[in-house]
């Protein structure tokens, strides 16, 4: 019983300091970001066209590479789920989120661990649908970070095309000047 209980604490220690890291890495929803946003997006244009490779990023240090994908739609709500491939070649860690959409832009993101709810947005700064590039921010009102979370990501099926991959860049370009606070976007290994 003492060594359940103990691999119990050690186990619920580890699920509390990893949930606790959620904001770490996220800033604040400041104005700058939502003033930005692009107010016309349309979630159901994004909605089950696939999974997405991470082409440029603030936030993504430590990894091979990564994927995303946002599916569902109006009536029965909509969902995401990212995917962190480690350097070391090891199994891909995957996170599943809740979506709603608040128009003009903004996403709301929830994630639930063991019954703890953690909010943040999504804030959309660019969609290309004909190309399928994404450009947004994440941020949190329980942000920690003193940077502005930034990423730039592409469809799979679109990810060899020239024309995404120059929309990106020119992107990516355009986010070095834009004011955004913390490091411009970087360059992301693609799966």
């Amino acid at each position: 019983f003492d060594k359940m209980y103990k691999t119990s604490l050690i186990l619920l220690s580890v699920v509390a300091l990893a949930a606790c890291g959620l904001y770490d890495n996220v800033g604040q929803c400041t104005d700058a970001l939502l003033n930005a946003r692009l107010k016309t997006f349309d979630l159901q244009e994004i909605s089950n066209s696939g999974n997405y490779e991470y082409f440029y990023s603030t936030g993504l240090q430590g990894v091979k590479c990564a994927t995303a994908m946002i599916f569902g739609d109006e009536v029965l709500g909509y969902r995401g789920s990212a995917t962190l491939f480690p350097r070391d070649g090891g199994k891909g860690q995957s996170t599943f989120y809740s979506l709603k959409y608040d128009g003009e832009g903004i996403i709301d993101e929830s994630i639930e661990i063991d019954g703890i709810t953690y909010d943040f947005k999504l804030v959309v700064l660019n969609w290309d649908v004909k190309h399928q590039v994404f450009y947004y921010a994440r941020c949190s009102e329980e942000g920690k970070s003193t940077s502005d979370t930034r990423s730039i990501v592409i469809s799979k099926c679109n990810k060899r095309s020239s024309k995404a991959k120059n929309i990106a860049k020119q992107w990516a370009d355009e986010d070095a000047a834009a004011g955004f606070l913390g490091s411009p976007l970087t360059p992301t290994p693609h799966c």
